[in-house]
């Protein structure tokens, strides 16, 4: 995404879907490659990759800052690396060693409910595995700590960022009820209408609010999206791309239980460890006009 880089990232470029290798699941494509792929095969085509990476066209067009690079791989510890995984950690290790930038590894296990034990040991060991060391994040520490997202969450970080944008009125609490969502989700499917929240608690009065939260003591909050005009994601790889806003909902940035989704987190934390670039699968592309508009907010 061509952004100010005072305030978001540099291009976005998309790597493709989650990976699947001839119908196999890609979890078990990766195991099945370690008897083939040894450290040392695959060192020496990861430098073969550097190479290519540093003299490649794409590389011209995505430095288009002074600043030094800095890009992150921010997997979940949901369950075991995949190969689709993999493949974002190493466009994004490649593009910092090709352009002596910084590759930073960062933990986002926000969803505390999918949440799988050792998982993290797993994503860790993987990347130690193929020799793709990273220069900040767990283990290593460094200068924009922590970087695992539950601490970041207790200090309070992701709660601060929210309070501003309510205060700033680009945000606000929704205190709708699951089946009422529910209900409302269930009545646009009937209607052959795009499922999104209808913004009921967007413009409450004073008094409304008030009765709300007597009612409903954990509500989450929503961010405010225009409601009309296109919203413009430069992509490295698709070009310019358009999304319609009338067609996005104003999304949850924070749960009921205080922590953030991945698209408050995610924003809120490239912008504190300075990314430079995104790196990531092309499932994202569609958040994209979301997390600008918070960039923006």
């Amino acid at each position: 995404m061509t952004l100010s880089s005072a305030d978001a990232p540099g291009p976005n470029l998309d790597i493709g879907s989650k990976g699947k290798l001839d119908g196999i699941s890609s979890v078990t494509a990766l195991g099945a490659l370690r008897p083939f792929l040894t450290p040392h095969r695959f060192s020496l085509l990861r430098n073969v990759l550097v190479s290519l990476f540093r003299d490649s066209s794409t590389t011209d067009n995505m430095v288009a800052m002074s600043e030094t690079v800095r890009v992150r791989y921010a997997p979940s510890p949901t369950g075991e690396p995949h190969l689709g995984n993999i493949r974002s950690a190493l466009f994004n290790w490649l593009y910092a060693r090709a352009m002596g930038g910084t590759f930073i590894v960062r933990i986002e296990d926000t969803d505390r409910t999918r949440l799988v034990e050792g998982a993290q040991d797993s994503i860790l060991d993987a990347l130690r595995w193929l020799n793709l060391d990273w220069d900040e994040g767990p283990e290593v520490g460094g200068a924009f700590g922590p970087y695992v997202q539950s601490e970041r969450q207790a200090q309070g970080i992701y709660q601060e960022h929210t309070d501003w944008l309510i205060a700033e009125g680009r945000a606000y609490y929704c205190y709708c009820h699951p089946d009422r969502l529910d209900t409302m989700r269930k009545a646009q499917q009937v209607a052959g209408i795009s499922p999104g929240y209808d913004r009921r608690c967007r413009d409450l009065s004073d008094d409304d609010r008030q009765r709300s939260s007597e009612v409903n003591r954990k509500p989450v909050v929503r961010f405010k999206m225009p409601l009309e005009g296109d919203i413009l994601v430069n992509d490295v790889v698709r070009g310019e791309v358009k999304f319609d806003s009338a067609l996005l909902d104003d999304f949850v940035i924070l749960k009921s239980d205080s922590f953030p989704t991945y698209h408050l987190a995610n924003v809120v934390d490239d912008h504190l460890m300075g990314i430079t670039h995104v790196m990531r699968a092309e499932e994202w592309l569609p958040s994209a006009p979301r997390h600008i508009k918070l960039y923006e907010a």
